[in-house]
C-alpha cells in the first residue's frame, strides 16, 4: 500500500520552516527535506512580502518555494 500525503496548509508550511529555523534541524516539510539554510531563506523572504505575496508564495510546491526564494536573495 503507499502512502498518501495530505497537502499543507500555508500556515503548516511557513510553521515548518520556523521550526527549522529555531531548531537549527532538517526535516521534511510536505515529502520535502529542507535544511536550515534553506529554510531561513523561506522566512526571511516570506516575511518581507506583504499578505497577497505571501499567501502566492506559500501556495507553491515547497521545492519551488526555496527555488524562488534563492532567486529573490541573490
Amino acid at each position: 500500500m503507499a502512502k498518501v500525503k495530505a497537502e499543507l496548509t500555508a500556515k503548516q508550511k511557513i510553521n515548518a520552516f520556523r521550526r527549522i529555523v529555531e531548531r537549527g534541524q532538517y526535516e521534511s516539510v510536505g515529502g520535502q527535506r529542507v535544511d536550515l539554510f534553506s529554510a531561513s531563506v523561506i522566512v526571511k523572504v516570506h516575511d518581507a512580502l506583504n499578505e497577497e505575496n505571501q499567501t502566492r508564495l506559500l501556495s507553491l510546491p515547497v521545492y519551488k518555494i526555496a527555488i524562488l526564494c534563492y532567486r529573490l536573495v541573490k
